[in-house]
């Protein structure tokens, strides 16, 4: 699956069971863990407390059965689950085949000898994940530790800029009592809080730059109209920095007047408080240039 680079690396399609692949203790492999199914009758359990990899693991073993290995028949079980789903026929299945059960333990005990017994008498294997033992072939026993989690963390983090201290992955797995999923899942939560802080931050940061670049345009400006050149280069680029960052100009227009004689002079809507802002003294309240001109005249 392809994954969209704005997507939170902690997202359900990331770490669902097969996303990630399973970390196997120092010593051994898939290739040890599937000899010993085969050598205990294609019987046999995955025992792990929550969140420790056991579907993770499961899901990695079934993928290399389908090439492999024996038919594979899965089934997932979910809380106060206490039987196999109707449409799973165990009388459909051909002998040899391998039926994989995820969550036993939700199992009624009448069931799950049901099942053992049919398995049993029908040729077929059987491989469970619980909590505990259920009385199979016990093949491994998954775990966690604060070394996993960070090693994990940094996986899902590899393609990415950002990073999450180690500090933060141990206090959230210490939360969640070594459960891995639950503290992925609060991981996602962190993620995106400092993804919105960033984009708030990037915001305010563009803002600042507007307005800084803004002040520069219109002080420019006032200089030039100090020394009787009309700006109108910096006119449009200044109203659309005003517009940009929010600040209030201090006049709508500014117009050089065609008459050499009012040199200086610019039409403004508010003329004393752009004099008081800027220390020109050379502004004129002048409402139409034509009306100047009939003045003069």
């Amino acid at each position: 699956m392809v994954h969209s680079a704005a997507e939170n690396p902690f997202s359900a399609s990331r770490v669902r069971p097969g996303a990630i692949g399973f970390r196997f203790p120092p010593g051994d492999c898939l290739a040890s863990l599937i000899e010993r199914l085969r050598e205990s009758g294609w019987r046999g359990q995955i025992v792990g407390p929550h969140g420790s990899g056991k579907s993770t693991l499961l899901a990695t073993l079934v993928g290399e059965l389908a090439s492999t290995g024996p038919i594979v028949a899965c089934v997932e079980l979910h809380d106060r689950q206490r039987r196999l789903p109707k449409e799973f026929d165990l009388t459909r299945l051909a002998a040899g085949t391998l039926v994989v059960v995820d969550g036993y333990e939700q199992l009624s005990l009448w069931n799950r000898f049901r099942l053992k017994s049919a398995c049993r008498r029908r040729r077929l294997g059987l491989l469970a994940t619980a909590h505990r033992d259920v009385g199979l072939p016990t093949l491994i026993s998954t775990a966690t530790s604060v070394a996993l989690a960070q090693e994990v963390v940094r996986a899902l983090l590899a393609d990415r800029d950002c990073s999450i201290e180690a500090e933060q992955i141990a206090v959230r797995f210490a939360k969640h009592e070594g459960n891995l999923r639950e503290m992925l899942f609060d991981l996602y939560d962190l993620y995106e809080q400092r993804r919105a802080r960033a984009l708030v931050e990037w915001r305010l940061a563009g803002k600042n730059w507007l307005r800084t670049a803004t002040v520069l345009v219109m002080s420019a400006r006032t200089l030039l109209s100090k020394v009787g050149i009309a700006p109108f280069a910096l006119q449009g680029l200044s109203g659309f920095a005003i517009r940009r960052s929010g600040l209030k100009p201090a006049s709508r227009i500014f117009r050089r007047l065609p008459d050499a004689s009012t040199k200086g002079a610019m039409l403004v809507s508010k003329p004393h408080a752009l004099a008081r802002r800027h220390g020109c003294a050379r502004i004129a309240k002048i409402a139409k240039p034509d009306a100047l001109r009939r003045r003069q005249n």
